[in-house]
């Protein structure tokens, strides 16, 4: 096909022309380090969490990630669910920076890039309390959560398998994963060792 992508990194605008070559404007750079990755998840399903399973998902993934120094594998990939990225009030992503600190540490050490993914969905069977996968501001306290005002909102599905999710469709709801995204970004950007964020799988 014919077009010309111009990408601005910095802010991440795509437009387009008629030729076929692609700039990448100087106020940044794009991370592209093809290669074989593998997605890894940890034992953690079902409903339960990043901080509930021994050994914890943390040192599965770690440890994981060292059996696969020396194999034509530039990367992982690890998906976790919102509440893992994001504490119990708005804005709080110590939890999430925490593990992810960790785990780009590790990848560092030994050569491997990270492809984090923010999981808003839970598949399968589900406890009566769904802060095991979102943050509790996003929750009503019939759930568990603090959302009494019902502001965010989550819903169950059945559509092969049941599970959970949350109303990004809302602008309410959309505005707190475009604020993680945003903080994450600020964060991790100039890390060498993350390769990507992605929401959902």
């Amino acid at each position: 096909t014919s077009g010309n992508i111009v990408v601005r990194a910095s802010d991440g605008i795509l437009t387009a022309d008629t030729s076929c070559s692609v700039t990448v404007a100087s106020s940044g750079s794009i991370k592209w380090n093809p290669g074989f990755y593998v997605y890894y998840s940890p034992s953690k399903y079902p409903g339960t969490n990043y901080t509930n399973i021994s050994p914890s998902p943390l040192a599965q993934i770690l440890s994981f990630m060292d059996s696969l120094v020396g194999e034509p594998i530039r990367g992982i990939q690890i998906i976790a669910y919102w509440g893992e990225y994001e504490g119990a009030t708005a804005g709080d992503y110590s939890v999430g920076f925490n593990w992810v600190d960790q785990v780009l540490a590790r990848a560092a050490q030994n050569n491997q890039k990270v492809m984090l993914g923010v999981q808003p969905v839970h598949f399968g069977n589900y406890p009566s309390n769904w802060t095991f996968a979102f943050p509790a501001y996003l929750v009503a306290p019939a759930n568990g959560g603090t959302d009494s005002a019902g502001t965010y909102g989550i819903v169950p599905f059945n559509v092969n398998p049941t599970g959970l999710q949350t109303k990004i469709w809302t602008q309410a709801t959309m505005d707190r994963l475009i604020a993680l995204s945003q903080a994450y970004g600020a964060r991790y950007n100039s890390n060498a060792s993350l390769e990507m964020v992605a929401f959902g799988e």
